[in-house]
């Protein structure tokens, strides 16, 4: 039986390499360097808008596997083949990179109370 997959590799290559530019928004170190290269990472990005705010409330799997569902879909791939491709390694990389989306928010919303009650 042959099977005929018309797989989008540009835009996988290009889903998973702007997920893995998120590496130079976390490796500043003042919570307001973080946010302001966040938010510029965003506007370059605004298809992962979605993704993003799924995430704020997700746990890392769930977040994760959404994101692994909306990658294979944009890029035309099925779901099992994604996954061979994307090995536990590259998973193991991407997770820790949603937490620190999860952190960089909840840092933004205890900057903004304690800006409140200043205020």
């Amino acid at each position: 039986m042959k099977v005929n997959l018309n797989i989008d590799l540009r835009t996988l290559a290009l889903r998973i390499c702007e997920l893995f530019d998120l590496q130079d928004v976390f490796a500043l170190t003042t919570p307001e360097g973080r946010w302001q290269a966040f938010q510029k990472w965003q506007k370059q990005n605004p298809k992962w808008k979605s993704q993003i705010q799924h995430w704020i409330h997700a746990t890392p799997d769930e977040a994760f596997n959404t994101l692994r569902d909306w990658i294979a879909k944009e890029a035309q791939v099925p779901l099992a083949i994604f996954k061979m491709i994307v090995a536990s390694e590259t998973e193991a990389q991407i997770k820790p990179l949603i937490s620190h989306v999860q952190e960089l928010f909840r840092e933004r919303e205890q900057m903004d109370v304690k800006k409140e009650i200043a205020g």
